[in-house]
């Protein structure tokens, strides 16, 4: 597949799950982004235009842990990232997948957050 439609694609995906997700304060949205080496996660409450709270796997709690952009990793990054939503006093949220489909670290995220008590 050439790479310029490869892109199209993933364009339209974003725009098409973006479309109807939109934070608050009380749900933000929790958007999801993968490098090729680290994962991010960040509250975005989109009525105000503020991050509430974000992690990555570069963070200094992680350097030692070695923490690398796979399930395990985003099962890891989901554990620490759900006790710091809750220290926020958040447990609802939006959860926007990008243009990535949900399954492998996506799916990952998501059942680590729900088994925590995250309600999306």
């Amino acid at each position: 597949m050439d790479l310029s439609k490869k892109k199209l694609i993933q364009k339209k995906r974003k725009f098409r799950v973006r479309k109807n997700i939109n934070g608050t304060e009380k749900k933000p949205r929790l958007s999801l982004k993968f490098t090729n080496k680290h994962i991010y996660a960040q509250c975005i409450d989109d009525e105000k235009g503020k991050t509430l709270s974000f992690i990555t796997s570069n963070c200094n709690i992680f350097k030692k842990d070695n923490i690398k952009n796979n399930i395990e990793g985003c099962k890891v990054i989901a554990t620490f990232f759900s006790k710091k939503l809750e220290s926020l006093s958040i447990n609802k949220s939006v959860l926007d997948r990008g243009y990535k489909k949900f399954h492998g670290k996506v799916k990952a995220f998501y059942e680590v957050l729900k088994k925590e008590g995250f309600v999306f």
